[in-house]
């Protein structure tokens, strides 16, 4: 079982240093210019499974909730990237978007302490992505990074 401790500078996991942003293993910064990008099913949320309801959300997941409360303390900007800010649900049912975003602006309002912003893009702005199905890759060579 991994031991994290975290703090306002650093992240060590098992006795290794490990960036709270992107958890890399050496020090370094990252510019409060960019965002980090966090998914919600599965990543900030608990993925509720074989859920009939497309604006039905999951609870908290609580070690990332304090994560993202210590970025937005810090002054970085987090929105949410998540697939629920599309028309088609993984239910197969339409979705209205504009009711799915305030669901979640309530959600993050409520667990987090204020509205994050809720989109289903990436941009050049995004510094790092938190998500339950991405495989990161060794940058320009499609190299999985395996543990």
């Amino acid at each position: 079982m991994s031991q994290i401790i975290t703090d306002v500078s650093t992240t060590i996991i098992n006795g290794t240093y490990c960036c709270p942003i992107c958890c890399k293993g050496t020090p370094h910064t990252h510019s409060r210019e960019r965002w980090i990008g966090v998914d919600f099913d599965g990543t900030i949320a608990y993925n509720v499974i074989e859920r009939s309801d497309p604006y039905e959300v999951g609870k908290p997941i609580y070690e990332m909730i304090y994560r993202v409360r210590d970025w937005l303390a810090k002054g970085y900007t987090v929105k949410l990237l998540t697939a629920r800010m599309n028309e088609l649900s993984s239910t197969g049912q339409r979705r209205d978007v504009e009711k799915m975003r305030s669901i979640l602006e309530a959600w993050c309002k409520e667990h987090v302490g204020q509205v994050i912003e809720c989109t289903n893009a990436k941009d050049g702005w995004m510094e790092v992505l938190w998500d339950d199905r991405a495989v990161q890759v060794k940058p320009n060579t499609g190299v999985p990074i395996c543990e």
